[in-house]
């Protein structure tokens, strides 16, 4: 099933989070560009659609889509993020999940 669903600024790319992995797609096309197996809740695009951040298990892993490779990686103590959000113009990212605490990640 899905959990998450996200779509990039731009309009170039959808992804997917669910029970068993993280999918990127082409929404023209339906050409998968990306696909992460893990355990998946939450996902945001940064506003210049060149990075997505991912919920897998108890991390947040930042994608940087030019570079074709994860750019961070965040271990924490809450499995279950499925809310993500970009602050700062995206140098900041926002997490909340199901025990209720909030956590602020900074990119810089």
């Amino acid at each position: 099933g899905i959990r998450g669903l996200a779509c990039s600024p731009d309009g170039k790319r959808i992804a997917l989070v669910g029970l068993t992995s993280l999918h990127i797609i082409e929404p023209g096309t339906g050409k998968t560009l990306l696909r992460q197996d893990g355990r998946g809740f939450g996902v945001a695009f940064d506003p210049s659609s060149r990075r997505m951040v991912f919920s897998q298990e108890k991390a947040l892993v930042v994608w940087d889509f030019q570079a074709g490779a994860p750019s961070h990686r965040f271990e924490t103590d809450q499995l279950g993020l499925f809310d993500i959000c970009f602050l700062e113009g995206g140098r900041q990212f926002a997490s909340g999940g199901c025990n209720g605490k909030v956590g602020v990640w900074d990119l810089s």
